[in-house]
């Protein structure tokens, strides 16, 4: 694009995503509008500031679609008292002996307490964070569900 003699007073850009959340749609949409007048405007100039403020939307959706998935994990999770999950009986992988509450552990799949937790995990489809840990079954027949703690990011 060669140099002109452009100008432009507004730049206006819009952005937007829609997500499915469970049955419901959650839609968010981003407009910046920038002041071009001060600008001493070439062909460059303009498309280099509409590039800057895309790539800000853009970042803005990137949360939005994290936000998202989030609502989409707690969609999945039947109610459940963190708590009492951490009451459970929780054995460490070395000595089998019961777990520290920021230690990672195991407990079989079948206990008494864990029918909601056992739940969420299939409904999940694979490892699935409450709370502190991130929760998942293991065992060559799936027999166990393990805790770890989750990782930050």
């Amino acid at each position: 694009m060669g140099e002109s003699n452009v100008f432009f007073k507004r730049l206006v850009v819009e952005k937007g995503i829609t997500t499915k959340v469970g049955e419901d749609y959650v839609k968010a949409t981003y407009t910046l509008e920038v002041d071009l007048s001060t600008l001493e405007q070439t062909d460059k100039t303009v498309e280099d500031s509409k590039k800057l403020v895309e790539n800000l939307i853009d970042k803005w959706i990137e949360e939005e679609i994290a936000v998202a998935s989030t609502m989409k994990e707690v969609a999945k999770v039947p109610e459940m008292d963190v708590g009492e999950l951490g009451d459970f009986p929780w054995k460490t992988f070395k000595t089998k002996e019961q777990c520290q509450p920021h230690e990672a552990g195991w407990i079989m799949r079948n206990f008494e307490g864990a029918t909601k937790l056992e739940e969420a995990l299939e409904k999940a489809k694979g490892p699935l964070v409450i709370g502190e840990f991130e929760y998942s079954f293991s065992g060559d027949r799936q027999q166990f569900i393990n805790r770890k703690p989750k990782k930050e990011k």
